[in-house]
């Protein structure tokens, strides 16, 4: 249950500010899934206070004006938690 509830959030905040880029919504699942299992292996336990400290930091950015934080944190988080993760990059 705490998967699917951090999934909705995730996909909420996906449309918050200016969105995803283009090529975050190519990867958007693959993120989602693989940041998930990541973050969960990492915190045990503690993910879910972890995930809305996370999610409070990207709020207070929205809200101070950098209308694509959401979109800072994913390219962050991906280089952080991913960097080392094989993956199949399309550009258009």
């Amino acid at each position: 249950p705490g998967r699917k509830r951090r999934h909705e959030v995730l996909e909420r905040m996906s449309h918050t500010g200016t969105g995803l880029s283009a090529g975050q919504k190519n990867s958007w699942e693959w993120f989602k899934d693989s940041w998930d299992e990541a973050m969960l292996s990492e915190n045990g336990a503690e993910w879910g206070a972890v995930f809305a400290e996370y999610i409070q930091g990207v709020l207070e950015r929205l809200d101070k004006g950098t209308t694509n934080a959401f979109s800072l944190f994913v390219q962050d988080e991906s280089k952080r938690v991913l960097g080392m993760a094989p993956a199949l990059l399309v550009i258009p």
